[in-house]
Order: structure tokens, then sequence, then C-alpha cells
């Protein structure tokens, strides 16, 4: 049997980055790499903003501003 891939897997996974709301973005995140090496990626310095951000909270504004030069 076949297995079809995309022929373009890193094309899916920016565009499943980029519209994620920020919550599950940082709830994936934290499941692939764990909590501390996110907060430390976001500059943060403990995890608890990171189970903020997973329960909805909002990113901080320089955050949010770097997130948003990057993705557009």
């Amino acid at each position: 049997m076949a297995v079809l891939t995309s022929a373009r897997p890193d094309l899916m996974a920016y565009r499943e980055a980029t519209t994620l709301e920020f919550s599950n973005l940082v709830k994936d995140l934290t499941t692939i790499i764990g909590k501390k090496l996110t907060a430390y990626i976001a500059s943060v310095k403990d995890t608890r903003a990171i189970d903020r951000w997973i329960a909805g909270s909002e990113p901080y504004k320089e955050l949010k501003n770097v997130c948003d030069s990057h993705i557009g």
C-alpha cells in the first residue's frame, strides 16, 4: 500500500502555525518541546506565563509584536 505524503510538509506546518489560535499554538509547541524550552524561546522567565497563554491569556505586548513581524 502506498503512503501519500505532502510534497511540501514545511508549507503545511507554516500554514498551521500561522492560522492557529495563540493558545493552541503554545499548547502544541509545549507538547513537542516542553514548557521550559518554550519559555526560553519566548524570552519569559518562568513557565507560569506559558500556562497562562495555554489557558487563553494574551501574550505580552513585546512578544505579540515579534510574532506579528515574523508572520506578516
